[in-house]
């Protein structure tokens, strides 16, 4: 270790911020809330008629009371609730202004803790 000033690690060292996000969200990534949760979006995501957003209300809704971490369960909650807006809209023909966006946010927050990598 020549040239070393009493440490063998470098004075300075930078991480990448995937790197940084990857452990700060891998304790949420395997909560039941995100697996589940996510699941229920994908495998129920290719019909959109009021029995399939009926079906992701309920998975999401399960999802959210098996969440382990208290933002996970709020990032569920959020999905379930833009979904059920979404079977209204479907239903009734009026979609709430804003929903879209709304859907795209509380997906991305989602997204941000139950993904590794983001």
């Amino acid at each position: 270790m020549s040239g070393s000033v009493g440490h063998p690690w470098p004075a300075k060292k930078t991480y990448s911020r995937s790197a940084v996000s990857c452990v700060t969200n891998s304790s949420t990534v395997a909560d039941p809330g995100c697996i589940d949760g996510k699941a229920a979006v994908i495998n129920n995501g290719s019909n959109v008629d009021a029995a399939s957003l009926q079906k992701t209300v309920d998975k999401l809704n399960a999802a959210a009371a098996k969440a382990k971490h208290d933002d996970v369960k709020a990032a569920v909650q959020a999905i379930s609730k833009d979904y059920s807006q979404m079977l209204t809209a479907e239903k009734t023909g009026n979609v709430p202004p804003g929903l879209v966006d709304q859907l795209t946010k509380d997906g991305e927050k989602l997204d941000s803790l139950c993904t590794l990598g983001n």
